[in-house]
This record gives C-alpha cells, sequence and structure tokens, in this order.
C-alpha cells in the first residue's frame, strides 16, 4: 500500500541497555490502569525522541491515552510526531483521524481517512471512523440534500465495517443512523442482533462500551428502562474517560431527541462534570489599609471554593495563578481529584514576580511551583514580560474564557464560571468585576462567592486585576501611545516574484485595486490597513471582523483570471491571522496610524508557514472566536508548528468558512 508519510530514518541504529531499559519503563506507565494528565505531560514532554523513535508502540499508546483524557490537540501532535517514525502505524493513523474529529475539525478527518481509504485501508476501525465523519457532517449540514447524502453515507460505511467485523460498535451505530433516517425495521433488526450479541458477551466484557452498547440497543428497541440501568452502568465504569463518556452521552441525547422529542431524558444517567473558568482577588498584603480578603481566610474560602465545585459539578478547571484566589481554586480542584488548566498573561518569572511572591513570609511561591508542575496544561497569552498596563490582564481574562469554551465543545459539556469577588467595580478592563460582567453578558452561569461573607467590605479602591497584582509603578508610555486588544492579519501573494516589469502595472491596477475595492464595501473594515510589495497588513477592532474579511479577501483571490487579465502567472495567497494586545501610535515618519509589538511580530510570523490558498490563525485567535457570535467561520486544528524565523512552536489551526 502506497503511503504519503515520509520515514525518518535517522534515528535506525542498534538499542543499548538503557534505551531498553528506559523504554520497558516507559511502557509500564502508559499501561498502568491511571495515570494522571498531568503525569502524561511530564512523560511527554521529557521524552527522548531518539529513543522513542525505536518504539513506536510508545506514540500508540500515548496518544490512546490522551485522546482518552480528552484532550485531541495534543493527542495530534503526537500521533504526527510518531508517523515520522512509524509511517504504516495504522493505529497512528486512526489515531490522528480521530483527534481531529473530536476536535472539531471534520474536513480535515475526512481527508486524512478518505487518504487511508484510496490507499487500501477498509479495515472496520477504518470505516467505522469514517462513519462518525460522515454522522459528524450531518450535523453541521444545513440542506435537506446535504443531510441526506450524509445520513445515508453514514449508515452505509458503519454497516460495511459491520458485516466485515460482526462487531458491536458499528453495529449500532448502523442502527442508530437507521433510526434517523427513518428507517425503523432495519433499525429494530440491527439493534436487536447487537443487543443479544453483547448480552452474550457482556458476563467475559464489562467494558462501559458494551454497557452503553447494550443500553442504546434497548432504547432503539423501546426499553426504556434497561436503557436508562445500562448507561447508568456504563457511566459508572467510564468516570476516568470523561472524553468517551461525552461521546456516549452525545449519542444518548441524539436518539431521545429523534425518538422521544427530549435531548435530555437520559441526562441523569451521565455524571459528566463540566468545565469551570475561574477569577478572583488576591490575598491581602500586610499593609493594606482596609481588608479585603485577609490571610486568615484562606482556609474558610477555600473550603467554599470546594463547596462550590463540587455543586457546579466541576472537573476541569481553568484559571490564572496568583497567590490568593487563583491559587486556592486549583489545590482545590486538585485536592478533589480533578483536572487543572492554567493561563498567564505573560511570561512566567514576570508573572511570578508581581503576581505571585509578593507577601512577604509566605509559601505562595512554592505552591505556585507545585501547581505549574501538576497543570494538565499551561497557556501563555503573552511569552513577553509584563507590559505595564491593565490590557495584559484584559487579554489574558479573555484568552482564559476562550481555552475553557474550547475545552467544553471538545467535551461536549457545560462552561460555567466562579469568582472570588467584593462586589465592589473594579479599577479598569481585566478586573474581576470585568469578569463577571462578561459570563453573565455571555449568559454563562455564574457562581460568585462573596468576600463580604467573610470580612467586611472594602471602601478602599481595588488594588488588583482578576488573579494579578498591577503594580503600583506603572510604565509611562509616551503622549499618543496607548496599547489595545486587536486581531492582525498578514497576507502574502504566492507567485509575485515571478511576475515581470510588464505584469506590474496589471497588478498595480487589479491586485491592490481589488483589494481596495473590497475594503470599501465589506462590512468588516480594518482600523490600520497597510501594504508593501506583495504583502496586505490589516488590524482589525475583532477576530469576528478579520476572519470574516480574510474570507472575503481569499475568495476575491481564488475567483479572478489572473492569466485573463494579461499576468504571466497565477495568483494566489497565504494568510495568518492572530489576537492579542497591541501599541498604537501615529507613525512620525508616515504620519499614519500604526501599531506593532509582540503580538504582531507573531502574527507577521503565522503567515509564511501558511499552506497556499489557506488561512492559518493562533490558538489564541480559535479561542476568542468561540466566543463570538458573528464569526461566519470555524477554525479546525492544525497542529504544532514551527513559526517562522525560529520564533517558537506554537499551535496553528485553519481557518474555513462556515457552511451555508
Amino acid at each position: 500500500m502506497k503511503i504519503t508519510h515520509k520515514q525518518d530514518t535517522s534515528h535506525f541504529q542498534q538499542m543499548k541497555p538503557y534505551e531498553e531499559e528506559i523504554i520497558a519503563r516507559t511502557r509500564s506507565q502508559l499501561q498502568q490502569a491511571s495515570v494522571s494528565i498531568s503525569t502524561l505531560r511530564f512523560i511527554w514532554e521529557t521524552k527522548n525522541e531518539v529513543i522513542w523513535s525505536k518504539a513506536s508502540d510508545l506514540y500508540e499508546k500515548l496518544a490512546k491515552r490522551t485522546l482518552k483524557a480528552g484532550e485531541p490537540f495534543w493527542t495530534y501532535d503526537i500521533a504526527k510526531q510518531g508517523l515520522r517514525y512509524a509511517p504504516n502505524s495504522l493505529t497512528l493513523m486512526q489515531t490522528q483521524a480521530l483527534s481531529l474529529a473530536q476536535s472539531g475539525s471534520t474536513e480535515g478527518a475526512h481527508e486524512l481517512l478518505n487518504e487511508l481509504i484510496s490507499q487500501g485501508y477498509d479495515d472496520p476501525e477504518t470505516l467505522s471512523i469514517l462513519g462518525r465523519i460522515h454522522k459528524d457532517f450531518w450535523r453541521i449540514s444545513t440542506t435537506p440534500r446535504e443531510k441526506e447524502n450524509e445520513l445515508r453515507l453514514s449508515y452505509e460505511t458503519y454497516l460495511k465495517a459491520f458485516e466485515k467485523s460482526n462487531n458491536y460498535y458499528p453495529g449500532i451505530n448502523a442502527a442508530t443512523m437507521a433510526v434517523l433516517g427513518g428507517n425503523f425495521d432495519e433499525a429494530h433488526a440491527l439493534a436487536k442482533k447487537v443487543h443479544a450479541m453483547c448480552k452474550e458477551e457482556e458476563s467475559k466484557d464489562q467494558s462501559y462500551w458494551l454497557l452503553a452498547t447494550i443500553a442504546e440497543a434497548a432504547f432503539i428497541k423501546g426499553d426504556i428502562a434497561e436503557s436508562r440501568d445500562y448507561y447508568s452502568k456504563a457511566s459508572a465504569l467510564a468516570m476516568n474517560d470523561q472524553s468517551s463518556l461525552c461521546s456516549i452521552r452525545k449519542q444518548a441525547r441524539l436518539l431521545s431527541n429523534f425518538i422521544k422529542e427530549d435531548p435530555y431524558l437520559l441526562d441523569d444517567c451521565f455524571n459528566i462534570g463540566s468545565v469551570v473558568v475561574f477569577s478572583g482577588h488576591i490575598i491581602d498584603h500586610p499593609n493594606r489599609p482596609t481588608p479585603r480578603f485577609p490571610a486568615d481566610q484562606e482556609k474558610a474560602i477555600k473550603d467554599e471554593l470546594k463547596k462550590r465545585i463540587q455543586a457546579m459539578n466541576g472537573a476541569f478547571g481553568f484559571a490564572s495563578a496568583a497567590c490568593g484566589s487563583d491559587i486556592l481554586f486549583l489545590e482545590a480542584m486538585q485536592e478533589l481529584g480533578h483536572e487543572i488548566h492554567i493561563i498567564l498573561p505573560f511570561a512566567g518569572e514576570s508573572f511570578k514576580k508581581i503576581s505571585v511572591d509578593i507577601i512577604p513570609n509566605s509559601n505562595w511561591a512554592e505552591r505556585y511551583e507545585i501547581l505549574i508542575g501538576n497543570a494538565a496544561s499551561i497557556t501563555y497569552s503573552s511569552q513577553d514580560d509584563y507590559s505595564g498596563g491593565a490590557v495584559d490582564f484584559e487579554f489574558a481574562n479573555q484568552v482564559l474564557l476562550g481555552i475553557g469554551n474550547l475545552k467544553s465543545l471538545v467535551l461536549d459539556t457545560d462552561l460555567k464560571a466562579l469568582a472570588v469577588w467584593d462586589e465592589n467595580p473594579g479599577d479598569g478592563m481585566g478586573g474581576t468585576a470585568d469578569s463577571v460582567e462578561i459570563w453573565k453578558t455571555l449568559k454563562i452561569p455564574t457562581e460568585v462567592i462573596k468576600l463580604k461573607d467573610f470580612t467586611p467590605a472594602s471602601k478602599a479602591p481595588s488594588l488588583t486585576r482578576t488573579g494579578f497584582l498591577t503594580p503600583t509603578k506603572k510604565i509611562e508610555h509616551p503622549k499618543g501611545v496607548y496599547q489595545e486588544i486587536k486581531a492582525i492579519f498578514f497576507s502574502d501573494v504566492v507567485g509575485f516574484s515571478k511576475l515581470t516589469e510588464l505584469d506590474i502595472p496589471i497588478y498595480y491596477e487589479y491586485f491592490l485595486g481589488g483589494v481596495a475595492r473590497l475594503l470599501e464595501k465589506t462590512k468588516h473594515k480594518p482600523v490600520i490597513k497597510n501594504t508593501w510589495g506583495d504583502a496586505v497588513y490589516l488590524v482589525f477592532d475583532s477576530v469576528s471582523d478579520a476572519g470574516n474579511f480574510s474570507v472575503e479577501f481569499r475568495e476575491l483571490v481564488a475567483s479572478t483570471d489572473w492569466l485573463g487579465l494579461g499576468l504571466s502567472q497565477k495568483l494566489n495567497v497565504r494568510c495568518g491571522i492572530h489576537a492579542g494586545p497591541v501599541t498604537r501610535y501615529e507613525d512620525p515618519v508616515t504620519k499614519m496610524p500604526s501599531c506593532t509589538g509582540y503580538h504582531v511580530s507573531r502574527g507577521a510570523r503565522i503567515e509564511p508557514i501558511t499552506q497556499e490558498g489557506q488561512i492559518y490563525v493562533s490558538e489564541t485567535f480559535a479561542a476568542l472566536a468561540t466566543m463570538d457570535e458573528k464569526c461566519l467561520f470555524n477554525c479546525d486544528y492544525v497542529g504544532e508548528m514551527q513559526l517562522a524565523k525560529k520564533y517558537g512552536i506554537y499551535r496553528v489551526y485553519i481557518l474555513r468558512e462556515e457552511k451555508k
């Protein structure tokens, strides 16, 4: 069979005894029944790639564990690296496709699976994954014809996998798709057959997938009581596999909505935790004139945090890690056995100095380091140091909410918010008051632990941003220079260097002129625009404006007959988009408005790695886009990529126009 992955053979050499020992120890760790996400992260980040290249099953085992843990983006990167050394690993290719599907990259998963099928990989597992992709397309299709076609393809693909394997997984999915297609006789026949198979296996196989299959088959047959019983049993067994549990509930909702017109009929059978985003005040400094969160209330606040987390059924916590409320929330989540994700506004050491190690004779710095080591993930809004203004904290709050929402979308679970707050207005954007207001505006279920219930209310001005201490000495910018959060767009013309001098007037009239005309008529106006040679640089107020315009821009270039206009070469574009705080100013040379800074540079490094004709965006942009209802596009995961000019490795997404 033809394989398109290029194999890296540089690692081939005889294995040394110490390498065999490391491989055996790692295999043992990955085969343990219960391994925390932070342990998996440690294994991945400290691995010796040369040694792992000699044992591709390590990649397979780790990828399966991270996918089960609900980490499809990370799983994709593991599989991608593993395929460099084991290009024939069907397990890695299938896991990569599943990770794309779970992350919402339906088109990417479809392309990969079609490639596998065309190369002869028509085994039941690959077919079952492809059946799932057609089911996902059926969900998101908007026209009756598209929905009917995808439903049929899903049913036929699952049925083919079932006939090849006689395995209950494709069988029950074929039965469900038959129900959704209105073919009840076929659905009942398949459900009856699958139900009998699973009941026969039940004494030997007590996996939650088998129990969930019995539940699904019973529901199709009309036995609601048996269905509820087995869904509850499956849920109890799958508690450490939240990703699979969410998948089981998703299917149950689909069926109950179609058959009983109530998608939540069976929800009480599932104990699926919610994603909780957090914001709160720091602990009082000993010199604070009026108490707000005194140190002697630390235990009481932590106890209350645990109660609220349990009441909210929190399982995945997203917070910063400043001394006080943040650290208490993260510790409470961990002590309850849950997963924590940390979002920092700028470089770790700078953050630690400004927001953690600020209370004399305290252990906050040590507790911070422990949490950093135990976190399932750490996201930096910026790798730069503190800029001196509130915008760093404002942006970090937006990223925290967006990353948390991405997680809730991947797991198909609830997003909730929790705050420790004195209920006083903040001293600007980026404070706890600001976070609570945003949550309520977006109608996110919000719980507030009121500090006044634990200590007398403070009338003193707020000294903090949400989770971050604002230094009393701020960096002063020159007059007319200020910071704002913007979306940054860069585009480059592919083929420009091959244009002749005779082409330039045509390029000027139809490419640059076409862009100018598009900017005049578009609803998505930039606040800054510039060009140089083949580059187009635009800055927008929102991620929705930047993303929506990029779709229009790409369509303009793709739909133009460049050869017909007289150019000697066809033109195409690469586009890169990022979002973050930028420094605004009037350029003293050009007298035009402009902006610069860390995030402008980061945006500029995305475009050069973009495939021709595509739009790549940062994870920050993708996260913010999930909270903006005006976005007419989706962001599908591409993977971790080295940005241009050795700018670092970042997660990158591809922007696709939303299906009409």
